[in-house]
């Protein structure tokens, strides 16, 4: 677990700097894209095998927007989404 835990937790050190450094500029960013953001959680009780099922359909649906829009289409940026799905102890 020692390289990969660290590979782990260097990604997700990753997006909580991405989020911040989103949070810190997006005044920067026109009115549409203000607009367009999520910063969403749900907690729902699931088993690993739903669990699987969620993480993959999520996974599934944001390929397929890839190549939708080509490269230096007017108002396009690249949008990063960051999925994480984990149990939790009960609350």
């Amino acid at each position: 677990r020692g390289a990969i835990g660290f590979l782990l937790h260097e990604t997700a050190t990753s997006h909580a700097q991405e989020l911040n450094t989103w949070l810190g500029t997006m005044d920067d960013w026109p009115d549409e894209w203000q607009r367009s953001w999520d910063m969403s959680d749900f907690t729902i009780r699931l088993t690993p095998e739903l669990a699987l099922e969620l993480a993959k359909k999520a996974q599934e649906l944001v390929e397929s927007y890839r190549g939708r829009v080509p490269d230096g289409t007017e108002g396009s940026a690249v949008v990063r989404t960051h999925l994480h799905t984990f149990p939790r102890a009960s609350e």
